[in-house]
Protein backbone atom coordinates (compact mmCIF):
# COMPACT_ATOMS: atom_id res chain seq x y z
CA UNK A 1 0.00 0.00 0.00
CA UNK A 2 2.73 2.46 -1.07
CA UNK A 3 4.43 2.49 2.33
CA UNK A 4 1.51 3.87 4.30
CA UNK A 5 2.99 2.57 7.54
CA UNK A 6 6.14 4.60 6.86
CA UNK A 7 4.36 7.84 6.12
CA UNK A 8 1.56 8.15 8.70
CA UNK A 9 0.62 11.68 9.60
CA UNK A 10 -0.42 13.25 12.87
CA UNK A 11 -4.23 13.68 13.17
CA UNK A 12 -3.72 16.93 15.12
CA UNK A 13 -1.19 18.87 13.10
CA UNK A 14 -1.38 17.00 9.79
CA UNK A 15 2.40 16.54 9.49
CA UNK A 16 3.91 13.24 8.47
CA UNK A 17 5.47 11.32 11.31
CA UNK A 18 8.78 10.86 9.48
CA UNK A 19 8.97 14.57 8.68
CA UNK A 20 8.25 15.40 12.31
CA UNK A 21 11.04 13.07 13.44
CA UNK A 22 13.50 14.59 11.02
CA UNK A 23 12.56 18.08 12.14
CA UNK A 24 13.40 17.15 15.74
CA UNK A 25 16.68 15.52 14.80
CA UNK A 26 17.83 18.54 12.85
CA UNK A 27 16.55 21.09 15.36
CA UNK A 28 19.93 21.50 17.01
CA UNK A 29 21.67 22.36 13.81
CA UNK A 30 19.08 24.83 12.57
CA UNK A 31 19.30 28.57 13.00
CA UNK A 32 16.13 29.85 14.62
CA UNK A 33 14.94 33.02 12.97
CA UNK A 34 13.64 35.76 15.09
CA UNK A 35 10.25 37.35 14.77
CA UNK A 36 11.86 40.45 13.29
CA UNK A 37 13.87 38.48 10.71
CA UNK A 38 12.22 38.97 7.25
CA UNK A 39 13.45 35.54 6.12
CA UNK A 40 10.88 33.93 8.43
CA UNK A 41 8.03 35.40 6.35
CA UNK A 42 9.03 33.52 3.18
CA UNK A 43 10.64 30.34 4.53
CA UNK A 44 7.79 29.18 6.74
CA UNK A 45 4.96 29.32 4.09
CA UNK A 46 7.29 27.68 1.58
CA UNK A 47 7.96 24.76 3.90
CA UNK A 48 4.28 24.35 4.69
CA UNK A 49 3.39 24.28 0.98
CA UNK A 50 5.99 21.60 0.32
CA UNK A 51 4.64 19.52 3.18
CA UNK A 52 1.03 19.88 1.94
CA UNK A 53 2.01 19.04 -1.65
CA UNK A 54 3.78 15.92 -0.47
CA UNK A 55 0.75 14.98 1.60
CA UNK A 56 -1.63 15.49 -1.37
CA UNK A 57 0.59 13.53 -3.74
CA UNK A 58 0.72 10.67 -1.29
CA UNK A 59 -3.08 10.62 -0.92
CA UNK A 60 -3.50 10.68 -4.71
CA UNK A 61 -1.27 7.63 -5.01
CA UNK A 62 -3.21 5.82 -2.28
CA UNK A 63 -6.57 6.70 -3.91
CA UNK A 64 -5.33 5.50 -7.30
CA UNK A 65 -4.22 2.21 -5.82
CA UNK A 66 -7.54 1.79 -3.99
CA UNK A 67 -9.47 2.47 -7.19
CA UNK A 68 -7.53 -0.23 -9.00
CA UNK A 69 -8.19 -2.66 -6.18
CA UNK A 70 -11.89 -1.73 -6.18
CA UNK A 71 -12.15 -2.25 -9.95
CA UNK A 72 -10.53 -5.66 -9.66
CA UNK A 73 -12.84 -6.65 -6.80
CA UNK A 74 -15.92 -5.38 -8.70
CA UNK A 75 -14.89 -7.35 -11.76
CA UNK A 76 -14.69 -10.54 -9.72
CA UNK A 77 -18.01 -9.75 -8.03
CA UNK A 78 -19.82 -8.93 -11.29
CA UNK A 79 -18.76 -12.24 -12.77
CA UNK A 80 -21.41 -13.86 -10.55
CA UNK A 81 -24.33 -11.66 -11.75
CA UNK A 82 -27.01 -13.37 -13.83
CA UNK A 83 -26.48 -11.19 -16.91
CA UNK A 84 -22.79 -12.09 -16.97
CA UNK A 85 -23.66 -15.77 -16.97
CA UNK A 86 -25.79 -15.53 -20.13
CA UNK A 87 -24.32 -17.10 -23.26
CA UNK A 88 -23.09 -14.73 -25.95
CA UNK A 89 -25.85 -15.96 -28.27
CA UNK A 90 -28.57 -14.89 -25.81
CA UNK A 91 -27.04 -11.44 -25.29
CA UNK A 92 -26.75 -11.05 -29.06
CA UNK A 93 -30.45 -11.82 -29.47
CA UNK A 94 -31.32 -9.27 -26.77
CA UNK A 95 -29.27 -6.65 -28.61
CA UNK A 96 -31.03 -7.41 -31.89
CA UNK A 97 -34.49 -7.24 -30.28
CA UNK A 98 -33.60 -3.87 -28.74
CA UNK A 99 -32.35 -2.62 -32.10
CA UNK A 100 -35.48 -3.78 -33.92
CA UNK A 101 -37.62 -1.87 -31.42
CA UNK A 102 -35.73 1.35 -32.17
CA UNK A 103 -35.25 0.78 -35.90
CA UNK A 104 -34.29 4.17 -37.41
CA UNK A 105 -35.93 3.43 -40.74
CA UNK A 106 -39.32 2.98 -39.06
CA UNK A 107 -39.18 6.53 -37.67
CA UNK A 108 -40.95 9.44 -39.42
CA UNK A 109 -38.88 11.10 -42.12
CA UNK A 110 -38.67 14.37 -40.18
CA UNK A 111 -37.31 12.80 -36.99
CA UNK A 112 -33.99 14.28 -35.80
CA UNK A 113 -32.90 11.10 -34.03
CA UNK A 114 -29.74 9.46 -35.33
CA UNK A 115 -28.84 5.83 -34.68
CA UNK A 116 -26.80 5.47 -31.49
CA UNK A 117 -27.88 2.16 -29.93
CA UNK A 118 -24.80 0.13 -31.02
CA UNK A 119 -22.53 2.77 -29.49
CA UNK A 120 -24.59 2.87 -26.29
CA UNK A 121 -24.34 -0.90 -25.91
CA UNK A 122 -20.60 -0.74 -26.43
CA UNK A 123 -20.16 1.73 -23.57
CA UNK A 124 -21.64 -0.58 -20.93
CA UNK A 125 -18.62 -2.85 -20.52
CA UNK A 126 -15.84 -4.47 -22.51
CA UNK A 127 -17.79 -7.75 -22.74
CA UNK A 128 -20.84 -6.06 -24.27
CA UNK A 129 -18.59 -4.00 -26.52
CA UNK A 130 -16.98 -7.12 -28.00
CA UNK A 131 -20.42 -8.60 -28.66
CA UNK A 132 -21.88 -5.41 -30.17
CA UNK A 133 -18.81 -4.76 -32.32
CA UNK A 134 -19.09 -8.27 -33.74
CA UNK A 135 -22.82 -8.12 -34.58
CA UNK A 136 -22.92 -6.92 -38.19
CA UNK A 137 -26.73 -6.75 -38.04
CA UNK A 138 -26.50 -3.83 -35.60
CA UNK A 139 -24.49 -1.79 -38.08
CA UNK A 140 -26.23 -2.54 -41.39
CA UNK A 141 -29.31 -0.37 -40.72
CA UNK A 142 -28.82 3.20 -39.53
CA UNK A 143 -29.80 6.85 -39.75
CA UNK A 144 -26.79 9.17 -40.06
CA UNK A 145 -27.60 12.80 -39.26
CA UNK A 146 -24.77 14.98 -40.51
CA UNK A 147 -23.55 18.52 -39.91
CA UNK A 148 -21.39 20.50 -42.29
CA UNK A 149 -19.07 21.67 -39.51
CA UNK A 150 -18.40 18.08 -38.42
CA UNK A 151 -18.55 16.38 -41.81
CA UNK A 152 -14.93 15.15 -41.74
CA UNK A 153 -15.26 13.58 -38.29
CA UNK A 154 -18.62 12.04 -39.20
CA UNK A 155 -17.14 10.63 -42.41
CA UNK A 156 -14.45 8.86 -40.39
CA UNK A 157 -17.11 7.45 -38.05
CA UNK A 158 -19.21 6.39 -41.05
CA UNK A 159 -16.29 4.45 -42.54
CA UNK A 160 -15.76 2.60 -39.27
CA UNK A 161 -19.51 1.97 -38.95
CA UNK A 162 -19.74 0.55 -42.48
CA UNK A 163 -16.73 -1.68 -41.86
CA UNK A 164 -18.52 -3.23 -38.87
CA UNK A 165 -21.53 -4.05 -41.05
CA UNK A 166 -19.49 -6.71 -42.81
CA UNK A 167 -20.97 -7.71 -46.15
CA UNK A 168 -24.60 -7.28 -45.16
CA UNK A 169 -27.00 -5.33 -47.37
CA UNK A 170 -27.40 -1.77 -46.15
CA UNK A 171 -30.46 0.23 -45.16
CA UNK A 172 -29.23 3.81 -44.78
CA UNK A 173 -30.78 7.20 -44.26
CA UNK A 174 -28.71 10.39 -44.55
CA UNK A 175 -30.24 13.64 -43.25
CA UNK A 176 -28.86 17.01 -42.17
CA UNK A 177 -29.00 19.24 -39.12
CA UNK A 178 -28.18 22.41 -41.06
CA UNK A 179 -29.74 21.94 -44.49
CA UNK A 180 -29.38 25.56 -45.62
CA UNK A 181 -25.59 25.39 -45.26
CA UNK A 182 -25.47 22.47 -47.73
CA UNK A 183 -27.14 24.26 -50.63
CA UNK A 184 -24.02 25.69 -52.28
CA UNK A 185 -21.98 23.95 -55.00
CA UNK A 186 -18.89 23.35 -52.83
CA UNK A 187 -20.36 21.34 -49.97
CA UNK A 188 -18.11 18.61 -48.47
CA UNK A 189 -18.36 15.21 -50.14
CA UNK A 190 -16.60 12.96 -47.60
CA UNK A 191 -19.91 11.46 -46.41
CA UNK A 192 -21.21 10.41 -49.82
CA UNK A 193 -17.72 9.27 -50.88
CA UNK A 194 -17.60 6.88 -47.91
CA UNK A 195 -21.08 5.58 -48.68
CA UNK A 196 -20.49 5.11 -52.42
CA UNK A 197 -17.68 2.64 -51.69
CA UNK A 198 -20.40 0.26 -50.51
CA UNK A 199 -23.03 1.01 -53.19
CA UNK A 200 -23.10 -2.64 -54.26
CA UNK A 201 -24.63 -3.39 -50.83
CA UNK A 202 -27.32 -0.70 -50.94
CA UNK A 203 -30.78 -2.15 -50.26
CA UNK A 204 -32.94 0.74 -49.00
CA UNK A 205 -31.44 4.23 -49.33
CA UNK A 206 -32.80 7.64 -48.32
CA UNK A 207 -30.63 10.64 -49.23
CA UNK A 208 -30.79 14.39 -48.85
CA UNK A 209 -28.53 15.37 -51.76
CA UNK A 210 -26.50 18.63 -51.83
CA UNK A 211 -25.56 20.00 -55.24
CA UNK A 212 -21.94 18.84 -54.95
CA UNK A 213 -23.01 15.20 -54.50
CA UNK A 214 -24.64 14.64 -57.90
CA UNK A 215 -21.34 14.17 -59.76
CA UNK A 216 -20.24 11.71 -57.08
CA UNK A 217 -23.50 9.74 -57.34
CA UNK A 218 -22.96 9.28 -61.08
CA UNK A 219 -20.29 6.71 -60.17
CA UNK A 220 -22.90 4.27 -58.80
CA UNK A 221 -24.56 3.84 -62.19
CA UNK A 222 -24.72 0.13 -62.93
CA UNK A 223 -23.36 -0.79 -59.47
CA UNK A 224 -26.54 -0.80 -57.38
CA UNK A 225 -27.62 -4.32 -58.23
CA UNK A 226 -29.26 -4.86 -54.81
CA UNK A 227 -31.12 -1.55 -54.50
CA UNK A 228 -34.88 -2.02 -53.91
CA UNK A 229 -36.12 1.35 -52.65
CA UNK A 230 -34.79 4.89 -52.98
CA UNK A 231 -35.82 8.25 -51.50
CA UNK A 232 -34.14 11.48 -52.64
CA UNK A 233 -34.64 15.20 -52.18
CA UNK A 234 -32.50 18.37 -52.19
CA UNK A 235 -31.70 20.17 -48.90
CA UNK A 236 -34.05 22.91 -47.81
CA UNK A 237 -36.98 21.61 -49.89
CA UNK A 238 -35.94 23.91 -52.75
CA UNK A 239 -36.45 22.83 -56.37
CA UNK A 240 -33.22 22.02 -58.21
CA UNK A 241 -32.46 21.64 -61.90
CA UNK A 242 -30.39 18.49 -61.61
CA UNK A 243 -30.68 15.38 -63.75
CA UNK A 244 -30.75 12.15 -61.72
CA UNK A 245 -29.48 9.27 -63.87
CA UNK A 246 -27.44 7.23 -61.38
CA UNK A 247 -30.24 4.77 -60.64
CA UNK A 248 -31.49 4.06 -64.14
CA UNK A 249 -29.69 0.69 -64.21
CA UNK A 250 -31.03 -0.71 -60.94
CA UNK A 251 -32.50 -4.13 -61.79
CA UNK A 252 -34.27 -4.67 -58.44
CA UNK A 253 -35.55 -1.13 -57.86
CA UNK A 254 -39.28 -1.26 -57.06
CA UNK A 255 -40.04 1.87 -55.05
CA UNK A 256 -38.97 5.51 -55.27
CA UNK A 257 -39.75 8.70 -53.39
CA UNK A 258 -38.73 12.01 -54.95
CA UNK A 259 -39.39 15.53 -53.70
CA UNK A 260 -38.72 18.91 -55.37
CA UNK A 261 -37.50 17.51 -58.68
CA UNK A 262 -39.00 18.00 -62.11
CA UNK A 263 -40.15 14.76 -63.69
CA UNK A 264 -38.18 15.38 -66.89
CA UNK A 265 -34.97 15.38 -64.77
CA UNK A 266 -35.63 11.96 -63.23
CA UNK A 267 -34.47 8.82 -65.00
CA UNK A 268 -35.54 5.57 -63.37
CA UNK A 269 -36.46 2.10 -64.66
CA UNK A 270 -40.11 3.17 -64.76
CA UNK A 271 -41.48 -0.07 -66.20
CA UNK A 272 -40.53 -2.07 -63.09
CA UNK A 273 -41.60 0.39 -60.37
CA UNK A 274 -44.46 -0.68 -58.10
CA UNK A 275 -44.53 2.06 -55.43
CA UNK A 276 -44.01 5.76 -56.08
CA UNK A 277 -44.15 8.83 -53.85
CA UNK A 278 -43.91 12.15 -55.71
CA UNK A 279 -43.99 15.43 -53.78
CA UNK A 280 -44.69 18.93 -55.13
CA UNK A 281 -45.55 17.63 -58.59
CA UNK A 282 -47.88 19.15 -61.17
CA UNK A 283 -51.01 17.38 -62.39
CA UNK A 284 -49.52 16.68 -65.83
CA UNK A 285 -46.38 15.18 -64.21
CA UNK A 286 -48.57 12.85 -62.15
CA UNK A 287 -50.42 11.61 -65.22
CA UNK A 288 -47.16 11.15 -67.13
CA UNK A 289 -45.63 9.19 -64.26
CA UNK A 290 -48.64 6.87 -64.12
CA UNK A 291 -48.32 6.28 -67.86
CA UNK A 292 -44.62 5.41 -67.45
CA UNK A 293 -45.25 2.90 -64.64
CA UNK A 294 -47.66 0.19 -65.80
CA UNK A 295 -46.92 -2.01 -62.76
CA UNK A 296 -47.77 0.60 -60.11
CA UNK A 297 -49.88 -0.75 -57.26
CA UNK A 298 -49.32 2.11 -54.82
CA UNK A 299 -48.74 5.81 -55.41
CA UNK A 300 -48.83 8.91 -53.26
CA UNK A 301 -48.79 12.46 -54.58
CA UNK A 302 -48.04 15.16 -52.00
CA UNK A 303 -48.84 18.86 -52.54
CA UNK A 304 -50.27 18.32 -56.02
CA UNK A 305 -50.20 21.50 -58.14
CA UNK A 306 -52.00 22.61 -61.29
CA UNK A 307 -50.84 21.39 -64.67
CA UNK A 308 -47.76 23.17 -66.05
CA UNK A 309 -48.24 22.00 -69.63
CA UNK A 310 -45.01 20.01 -69.80
CA UNK A 311 -46.72 16.69 -70.49
CA UNK A 312 -49.92 15.61 -72.20
CA UNK A 313 -53.02 15.76 -70.02
CA UNK A 314 -55.03 12.74 -71.07
CA UNK A 315 -56.80 9.74 -69.60
CA UNK A 316 -54.71 7.07 -67.88
CA UNK A 317 -55.37 3.34 -67.68
CA UNK A 318 -54.00 1.36 -64.76
CA UNK A 319 -54.95 -2.24 -64.07
CA UNK A 320 -52.84 -2.90 -60.94
CA UNK A 321 -53.44 0.16 -58.75
CA UNK A 322 -54.45 -0.73 -55.18
CA UNK A 323 -53.52 2.34 -53.12
CA UNK A 324 -53.90 5.98 -54.17
CA UNK A 325 -53.09 8.93 -51.90
CA UNK A 326 -53.45 12.48 -53.25
CA UNK A 327 -52.60 15.61 -51.26
CA UNK A 328 -53.37 18.97 -52.84
CA UNK A 329 -51.20 22.07 -52.51
CA UNK A 330 -52.01 23.68 -49.10
CA UNK A 331 -52.29 27.09 -50.81
CA UNK A 332 -55.37 25.88 -52.71
CA UNK A 333 -57.06 23.38 -50.44
CA UNK A 334 -60.54 24.17 -51.72
CA UNK A 335 -62.09 23.22 -55.05
CA UNK A 336 -64.03 25.72 -57.17
CA UNK A 337 -67.78 25.22 -57.18
CA UNK A 338 -67.67 24.31 -60.88
CA UNK A 339 -64.96 21.70 -60.32
CA UNK A 340 -66.14 18.13 -59.98
CA UNK A 341 -65.14 16.04 -56.98
CA UNK A 342 -61.78 14.21 -57.31
CA UNK A 343 -63.74 11.02 -56.62
CA UNK A 344 -65.37 11.20 -60.04
CA UNK A 345 -61.96 11.17 -61.75
CA UNK A 346 -60.83 8.26 -59.59
CA UNK A 347 -64.03 6.39 -60.37
CA UNK A 348 -63.43 6.91 -64.09
CA UNK A 349 -59.91 5.48 -63.66
CA UNK A 350 -61.36 2.37 -61.98
CA UNK A 351 -63.92 1.89 -64.74
CA UNK A 352 -61.36 2.29 -67.53
CA UNK A 353 -58.67 0.14 -65.95
CA UNK A 354 -60.66 -2.40 -63.95
CA UNK A 355 -57.95 -1.97 -61.30
CA UNK A 356 -58.43 -3.52 -57.82
CA UNK A 357 -58.13 -0.18 -56.02
CA UNK A 358 -58.69 -0.70 -52.29
CA UNK A 359 -57.64 2.49 -50.50
CA UNK A 360 -58.13 6.15 -51.45
CA UNK A 361 -56.82 9.09 -49.42
CA UNK A 362 -57.47 12.68 -50.45
CA UNK A 363 -55.92 15.53 -48.46
CA UNK A 364 -56.83 19.17 -48.91
CA UNK A 365 -60.31 19.73 -50.34
CA UNK A 366 -63.24 18.70 -48.20
CA UNK A 367 -65.38 16.03 -49.86
CA UNK A 368 -69.13 15.88 -49.56
CA UNK A 369 -70.25 12.99 -47.38
CA UNK A 370 -72.87 11.87 -49.88
CA UNK A 371 -70.23 11.81 -52.65
CA UNK A 372 -68.14 9.45 -50.53
CA UNK A 373 -71.13 7.18 -49.87
CA UNK A 374 -72.00 7.04 -53.57
CA UNK A 375 -68.39 6.32 -54.44
CA UNK A 376 -68.23 3.38 -52.02
CA UNK A 377 -71.60 2.08 -53.22
CA UNK A 378 -70.58 1.97 -56.88
CA UNK A 379 -67.07 0.55 -56.35
CA UNK A 380 -66.99 -2.79 -54.59
CA UNK A 381 -63.19 -3.06 -54.48
CA UNK A 382 -62.84 0.09 -52.33
CA UNK A 383 -62.77 -0.63 -48.61
CA UNK A 384 -61.21 2.57 -47.27
CA UNK A 385 -61.75 6.24 -48.22
CA UNK A 386 -60.07 8.94 -46.15
CA UNK A 387 -60.45 12.70 -46.47
CA UNK A 388 -58.18 14.93 -44.38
Amino acid sequence: MLGIEEAMHCPKCGLFVEEHRRSKTDAGSQTILGADDPGDLTLKPHCEILEMDAHINHMDAVIHQLRRQRATASLRRNAYTLIACLPVEIISDIFLFAFAASCPIEQPQDTPLATTLPLVLGRVCSHWRRIAWGLSELWSTFHCRISRKRSSALAALLKEWLARSGERLLTVRISMDDEDSWRDAVSPTEIIDALILHCHRWLHISLTIPESWYDRLAHVDGKVENLETLAIRPPGFIFVLKTVVAFFNAPLLQGISASHYYLHDLQFPWNQLQQVVLETASADEVLELMRRCPDLNSCRFEDLNDSEGTFLVDIVIHSKMQFLDVSFDPLSVGLPETHSSPLSSIEALIERSQCPLKTVQIKGPSLDEQDIINFLTHNDSINDVRNK
